[in-house]
Parts: structure tokens; C-alpha cells; sequence
């Protein structure tokens, strides 16, 4: 009798310390995720680019700065973005977030006149592509447009404008300061393509279909969209 109860012990040991090592291991597995989660929030994610935080909930600082020039050739024009950086609370620590382009001013420099692109900064410009009178003699070549990808609204509700939103993409003519919007809210933009002295393409996607329009520079006149039908 006294040895079977001994075997009865051995057998709880065996069985205690079996669940204890898988207790402990999975302590070790839940210490080491959260560790990480809240070292990559502290460490990580304390600045973030390509964003603008637009939560009407948070408390933030914004500061608006001018940013790096861009001389636009062939041109007496000089294209200077508007960059910030928004301060705010996440959690139990602050973050900050830098954005290269709200908008887009436009300074001559021989008349030292200027303009602004769009009268609010509401945006985030996320690419900007130049379009020239022509596109074989690069020596001769005149800036005559710009094209601007951008995001103009929160369409995923997260608070935030970066390149997850929908996007918009708007062609600007800088003789008469025209812009002609191309497209609204797709889902990406593939490309620009300058083909012709007269002709811009316009490549991008909504939806799961790929899509193209043309727009003439002379007339500034824009074709109907167009499917680009993919192979099966």
C-alpha cells in the first residue's frame, strides 16, 4: 500500500510540475508580446511621416512651415510645399507626425508675386509630377503643368489622412492657374505618363478594375474614363 502511494505522488509531481512549466512558458510568451507591443508604441512609433491626424477628439499642436524649394524649369517659378508637424497625446505618451506637403505655393521670382495651389491645407500631398511643353528636347524644355496625388478626406474613418485613404488626383495648369480635377476617391494611383507634346496619362485603380483617362494640355480637355481589361 505505502508503494503504491508513493507511485500516486510521483505521478501529481510529474503532473504539477508539467503544468507549471507550461504556465510559465506561456507567461514568458504573453511578457514577451505585450514588452514588444508597448516598446515598439514608446520607441517606435513616437514620430510618424506621411500623416495628418484629423481626429476631432484629440488634442494636438500643429506647426505650418515652409519647405524645401523646387525650381521649376524653364521657369522664373519656384514651387515651395507647405510642410507640418502635428504634437498630440497617444496613450500615455506624445507623438508627433510630419507631413512634406498641405499645399503648394507658387513664387515668381521675377515679379516676386505668389499663390497658393488650394486656399485650404487640409490635404496631404503625396506625390507631385511635372508636365513640360514638350518632351523630346529635354534642354529646351518649360515646366507647363502639375499633376498632384493627394488625399482630401478620412475615408477609412481612422482618424488619420495617409495612404491607406482614398486618393484624388488633380492636374494643375500654370498659365491660366487652372486645375482640372481627374479623378476622386480611387483607390490608387498608378502612374502619370507624359506620351505627347499634348497628351497626359492618367493610370489607377477603383474597386479591383484598372482604369485610364487623357487629358489634352493645349485644351485642357479630358477624355471619358476608360477600362483596362486585365488577362484571365
Amino acid at each position: 500500500m505505502k508503494l503504491n502511494v508513493e507511485k500516486y505522488d510521483k505521478l501529481i509531481w510529474r503532473a504539477n510540475g508539467t503544468l507549471l512549466l507550461f504556465a510559465c512558458m506561456g507567461a514568458i510568451v504573453v511578457c514577451t508580446v505585450v514588452g514588444y507591443k508597448l516598446l515598439r508604441d514608446v520607441f517606435g512609433n513616437r514620430q510618424v511621416h506621411d500623416l495628418v491626424n484629423v481626429d476631432q477628439n484629440t488634442k494636438k499642436e500643429e506647426y505650418l512651415r515652409l519647405g524645401y524649394f523646387q525650381i521649376l524649369k524653364g521657369t522664373n517659378l519656384i514651387l515651395i510645399p507647405l510642410t507640418s508637424e502635428q504634437k498630440y497625446d497617444v496613450s500615455y505618451y506624445s507623438k508627433s507626425a510630419y507631413s512634406p506637403a498641405r499645399n503648394y505655393l507658387v513664387f515668381n521670382s521675377s515679379t516676386k508675386e505668389s499663390y497658393w495651389i488650394w486656399k485650404s491645407n487640409a490635404f496631404l500631398v503625396l506625390e507631385d509630377t511635372k508636365i513640360f511643353n514638350q518632351i523630346k528636347e529635354e534642354n529646351s524644355q518649360q515646366t507647363k503643368a502639375l499633376v498632384f496625388e493627394f488625399v482630401a478626406a478620412d475615408s477609412n474613418t481612422d482618424g488619420i489622412l495617409d495612404n491607406t485613404d482614398l486618393k484624388s488626383i488633380q492636374y494643375f495648369d500654370l498659365a491660366s492657374q487652372k486645375p482640372v480635377p481627374i479623378v476622386d476617391q480611387v483607390d490608387r494611383s498608378i502612374g502619370v505618363q507624359q506620351t505627347a507634346d499634348d497628351e497626359v496619362l492618367f493610370f489607377y485603380s477603383r474597386s479591383g478594375k484598372s482604369y485610364f483617362r487623357s487629358l489634352s494640355v493645349s485644351s485642357l480637355g479630358l477624355s471619358a474614363e476608360r477600362e483596362i481589361g486585365l488577362p484571365l
